[in-house]
C-alpha cells in the first residue's frame, strides 16, 4: 500500500513509512515499487512478461524451445524451487541489490541496506546466534507462504493472457488474477490481498477496504470473481505452461508434437 500510495496525501509520507517497514519486507522500498508497479501496469500482457515474479512460457514457445530450455524451464516451475528454495534466495540474497536499483531508488536501497544491518545487529547483541537462526526461520516460513499465494493469484486455469490493445487494463485485471477463498483468518493475516482482482482494478484502494469493496462490486453483479480455495490452489502447481488457443494454464505435455508450431506474435 505505501508503493500504491495508498494510506496517505501527501507522497513523502508513503516513501517514510515504506523504507521503515521495508526492514521487515526485507525490500527496498524504491526499487521493488518500480518494479511491482510495472507488474501491475503490464498485468497478463504476453508482451511484458517480465513484469510478473513467476515467468511463464506459452505452449508454442516451449515446443519450439531447445532441449536445454525446456530442461531448465521445468526445474524454475517446479514447486520445490518456486515454494521452498527460490524465495528465500531472492529475499535474502537478490533483494539487496535488486538489478534496477541504479534506476529506482540506489540511496534507498542502501539506507534499507544500512537499516537491515543494523536491525539484525540488534537482534544479535540482544539474543546471539538463537535470535539470528529464529529470524532466518522465520523468513523461510514466511516467503515460502508469501510465494505459494503469489504464485495462485497468477497462475490459474482460467487466467487470461492477452496482448495489447485487445488486451484492456479492465479485462487484464479482472481476469488475470484470481480471488484467495481461504477463509476470514487468512483475509485478516494477508491482510485482504488475496482479493486481487480488485487490487489490480485499483491499486489505491488500501488493503482495509479491499475486501468491502470486492464485496459490494460482486452484491451488484459488476464482477465474477475467479475463487480458489486451498486444494484447488494446491492444483495449480501442475499448470505450467499458457495455451493461446485454449486461452487457459495447462501442465506440461507428456509428449511434444511432432512438428515445433509457429509461436505466435
Amino acid at each position: 500500500d505505501c508503493m500504491h500510495k495508498a494510506y496517505f496525501t501527501r507522497r513523502d509520507l508513503h516513501d517514510w513509512m515504506g523504507t521503515v517497514l521495508s526492514v521487515f519486507t526485507l525490500a527496498p522500498h524504491q526499487v521493488t515499487g518500480a518494479i511491482h508497479n510495472a507488474h501491475h501496469q503490464h498485468v497478463s500482457d504476453l508482451d511484458h512478461r517480465e513484469t510478473f515474479e513467476i515467468h511463464t512460457m506459452t505452449t508454442a514457445e516451449y515446443a519450439n524451445a531447445p532441449w536445454w530450455v525446456r530442461f531448465g524451464y521445468r526445474l524454475y516451475r517446479h514447486p520445490i524451487t518456486l515454494v521452498f528454495v527460490g524465495p528465500f534466495f531472492l529475499f535474502v540474497l537478490v533483494r539487496r541489490f535488486p538489478r534496477q536499483a541504479v534506476a529506482h531508488g540506489l540511496w534507498n536501497t542502501v539506507i534499507h541496506n544500512a537499516l537491515l544491518i543494523g536491525y539484525v545487529g540488534i537482534l544479535y547483541a540482544v539474543g546471539g546466534v538463537p535470535a539470528l537462526v529464529t529470524l532466518l526461520s522465520a523468513i523461510y516460513v514466511a516467503t515460502a507462504i508469501g510465494a505459494f499465494i503469489s504464485y495462485v493469484l497468477h497462475n490459474f486455469e482460467d487466467i487470461h493472457w492477452g496482448r495489447k490493445p485487445d488486451l484492456t487494463f479492465e479485462k487484464a485485471s479482472l481476469e488475470g488474477s484470481s480471488v484467495l477463498d481461504f477463509g476470514p483468518l487468512f483475509d485478516f493475516m494477508a491482510l485482504n490481498i488475496g482479493y486481487h482482482d480488485i487490487h489490480h482494478l485499483n491499486a489505491n484502494i488500501p488493503c482495509y477496504n479491499l475486501k468491502k469493496c470486492h464485496e459490494t462490486l460482486t452484491d451488484k453483479g459488476l464482477v465474477t470473481p475467479v475463487r480458489i480455495g486451498f486444494t484447488e490452489a494446491l492444483k495449480c502447481y501442475q499448470l505450467k505452461l499458457y495455451d493461446e488457443e485454449q486461452d487457459r494454464m495447462v501442465p506440461f505435455p507428456s509428449v511434444l508434437p511432432s512438428h515445433q508450431g509457429a509461436i505466435r506474435t
